[in-house]
């Protein structure tokens, strides 16, 4: 069986992503790894320029921004995890959790399955990620 030194759960906040989360957490925790928790915001008033995001209306980023660090709070309430492991940043979200496991050095990637027709499914963030990231990926369905 592979080592799992370092887990990345990723949550997008919605119902499939929070039930996949409450499965999610205490298997990382059996690996006995050190967990990460990502959510990526998707820029609402930026323009890409060559893969990144630069702010058009600073006001709605920053709203996204302390939205989605409340309901991280929420998502993590009780739960044993280093608050320099949670991750919140702007990106696309395919690209940026691919790209934020690299840069972690990231084993295990936990993301949730979203149920979609096969033609939804082609493009899910779930199905880019177990395709386009270098290390193991675990989807779960809730």
């Amino acid at each position: 069986m592979a080592s799992y030194n370092k887990v990345l759960i990723c949550s997008d906040f919605s119902d499939a992503s929070i039930k996949s989360f409450e499965k999610a957490f205490p298997l990382a925790k059996l690996f006995n790894s050190e967990i990460h928790i990502c959510h990526v915001v998707t820029p609402v008033a930026s323009i890409p320029v060559h893969g990144y995001y630069y702010p058009m209306n600073i006001d709605l980023e920053k709203e996204a921004m302390a939205e989605a660090e409340e309901k991280m709070k929420m998502l993590i309430e009780n739960r044993p995890i280093n608050k320099e492991n949670i991750h919140i940043f702007f990106s696309d979200p395919k690209e940026g959790i691919v790209a934020f496991a690299k840069e972690l050095n990231i084993d295990l990637i936990m993301i949730a399955g979203h149920h979609h027709s096969f033609i939804g499914m082609l493009g899910s963030t779930a199905n880019y990620v177990a395709n386009k990231t270098y290390c193991d990926v675990l989807i779960i369905n809730q």
